[in-house]
C-alpha cells in the first residue's frame, strides 16, 4: 500500500481546534478564538471551526465539496501543463493572459495541480555538436590521466573597482523610487574603469600566493613563465606536493602553451595536461571559476568599493586569507567527478 495522503492545513487546522474543545470542554469561544489566534490562525476559521463542533458536524472535509474550478479545470491543467513542460519561452503572466487569470492562479496552479517544478538555469558555454565530442573524448582521456593525482589550477581574474560586477548588488530597496538617493538609485560605471588583474593557482592542498598583474601589463607567454610560473607555481608544487602526486591544468589560452612556457614547465618536470588534451571550453569542470565567484562576494561584500587600486589590492589580499582551505579542498576534489560525469554524458551533464 502507497504512503497515506498528508492532510491539507485546513484540515490539520480543524483537528487541532477540536482536540482543544474535547479537552477543554469548559473553554469560551473567545478563549479557544485567543489561544489560536495568537499563532496567526485566521478568526472567522477559528469561529467556523468551533460553530461546526457546537453544532454536532464533522470536522472532516466531504469529498467532492468545495467550490467548483471554473478556470482551471482538469482539461486545461493538462493544457497549461504541457504549456509549461521543458520550456523557457511562456512566462506565468503570459498564461494568465491566456487562460483570463491572474498570474498568481498559474503559479498556485502549477505548484499544486502538476508535477512541475521550477529550476533555475545553470551556466554552460555553447558547444556544437562537433565541440561536444571533443569535449566529451578529451574529459574521458583527462579522467584516465589524472587517476590518483591531485589537479592544480590557475587562472586569471579581474576585480574592478566599483561594486557593480555583484549581481546581487544592483538591487536597491526603497518606499520612494522617485525620491531615492541617487548613489542608490543608481550604479555609476566608468567607461575605462580602473582594476586589478589577480592570478593564483588552487589545488586540494591550499592556494598559491597572489599574482597581481601591474597596470597596462599583459600576460603573454614571458609575464606567464617568469611571473606565474617561475616565481609562484613551481614552488607551490614543490612545497606542496614533494610526493609528486599532482597534475597541472592550465587554462588553454594561447600564452599558456607557448613554446618557451611548454619548454619551461618541461625543463621543470612540472606535470601538466598537454594541449591536444586540454578540453576546450569547459569551466563547469574548473573549479577555480567558482572560487573567484566566492571571492568577489567577500571582497565586495555588504556594498564595500575601493577608492584606489592599491586599497582594492589589500582588500583581496585579506580576503585571500580569509578563505577557508576547506571550501577550496571541496571544490577541488569535484573535479574529476564531473570529468567522469562529461566522458559518460557530455558537458551538459556537468552541474555547475
Amino acid at each position: 500500500m502507497g504512503s497515506p495522503k498528508p492532510k491539507s492545513e485546513e484540515c490539520a487546522r480543524r483537528i487541532r481546534v477540536g482536540r482543544l474543545m474535547e479537552l477543554n470542554p469548559e473553554m469560551s469561544t473567545s478563549d479557544i478564538v485567543a489561544h489560536f489566534s495568537k499563532e496567526g490562525m485566521p478568526k472567522p476559521s477559528i469561529y467556523a471551526i468551533v460553530r461546526r463542533v457546537r453544532e454536532g458536524k464533522s470536522l472532516q472535509r466531504k469529498p467532492g465539496s468545495g467550490r467548483k474550478p471554473t478556470i482551471m479545470t482538469k482539461a486545461k491543467v493538462k493544457i497549461l501543463e504541457k504549456a509549461f513542460r521543458d520550456n523557457d519561452t511562456i512566462s506565468q503572466r503570459v498564461a494568465a493572459a491566456k487562460f483570463n487569470c491572474h498570474h498568481s492562479h498559474i503559479y498556485r496552479t502549477l505548484r499544486n495541480k502538476t508535477t512541475l517544478k521550477c529550476f533555475k538555469k545553470k551556466r554552460s558555454p555553447p558547444y556544437t555538436e562537433a565541440q561536444k565530442a571533443a569535449v566529451t573524448k578529451l574529459s574521458r582521456r583527462l579522467c584516465r590521466k589524472s587517476q590518483g593525482l591531485d589537479f592544480v589550477i590557475d587562472d586569471e581574474h579581474y576585480f574592478p573597482l566599483s561594486k557593480a560586477c555583484i549581481p546581487g548588488n544592483r538591487k536597491y530597496y526603497s518606499s520612494d523610487k522617485e525620491n531615492a538617493p541617487p548613489e542608490v538609485k543608481y550604479y555609476f560605471k566608468k567607461k575605462y574603469e580602473k582594476k586589478i588583474m589577480l592570478w593564483i593557482a588552487i589545488s586540494p592542498r591550499g592556494l598559491s600566493p597572489p599574482f597581481f598583474v601591474p597596470a597596462g601589463l599583459a600576460v603573454n607567454q614571458y609575464v606567464y613563465r617568469d611571473k606565474c610560473l617561475k616565481k609562484i607555481l613551481v614552488p607551490f608544487i614543490k612545497k606542496k606536493y614533494p610526493d609528486g602526486q599532482y597534475l597541472f591544468w592550465p587554462d588553454k589560452a594561447s600564452s599558456h602553451y607557448a613554446k618557451s612556457v611548454v619548454d619551461f614547465l618541461q625543463e621543470e618536470n612540472v606535470r601538466f595536461v598537454g594541449k591536444d588534451d586540454n578540453p576546450v571550453n569547459l569551466p563547469q569542470a574548473r573549479p577555480i571559476e567558482d572560487f573567484f565567484g566566492l571571492l568577489d562576494q567577500m571582497v565586495y561584500d555588504k556594498g564595500w568599493e575601493a577608492e584606489n587600486l592599491k586599497q582594492l589590492k589589500n582588500r583581496v589580499k585579506y580576503c585571500l586569507k580569509k578563505v577557508e582551505v576547506d571550501v577550496v579542498r571541496g571544490q577541488m576534489e569535484s573535479v574529476r567527478r564531473k570529468l567522469r560525469m562529461c566522458a559518460e554524458g557530455g558537458p551538459f551533464k556537468i552541474n555547475h
